[in-house]
């Protein structure tokens, strides 16, 4: 990853059951964008994804993998060459992918998300998972 962007975290559907403990729901911001970049490339809804505030990383894919970008409308390049926002993007190794504003990217069971990030969901209110 060459720039992490503003405020990129990996997001999961959250966690349920444990509010009374003082532990919140947490999870993607945007549950359907989460849900839908899971879909196009052909996870079920529940994997995690990369969410991005303001402004999306930068990296490098080191093998042939897919991704979809969805949610806000967003400017999202593949070496340099922009693509559609909710549609799947085919990438090979070597691929540098930009984006724009808040997209939550999927990627197939979820294997390029734990090439980033150790902790697959963030909860900055309670301060569990903190990067």
């Amino acid at each position: 990853m060459s720039s992490p962007g503003l405020a990129t975290t990996v997001q999961d559907r959250g966690r349920f059951g444990y509010y009374r403990f003082g532990i919140p729901q947490g999870g993607a911001m945007d549950q359907y964008a989460a849900a839908l970049a899971n879909r196009l490339v052909g996870n079920t809804t529940h994997e995690a994804v990369l969410e991005c505030t303001y402004l999306g990383p930068k990296f490098t894919v080191d093998v042939d993998t897919v991704i979809a970008c969805t949610g806000a409308p967003v400017e999202v390049q593949v070496n340099g060459k922009p693509f559609p926002n909710n549609t799947r993007i085919e990438l090979v190794a070597g691929d540098e992918v930009s984006f724009g504003f808040l997209p939550p990217v999927g990627s197939p069971g979820g294997r390029s998300v734990m090439v980033f990030w150790v902790v697959l969901a963030l909860g900055f209110i309670s301060g569990f998972g903190r990067v």
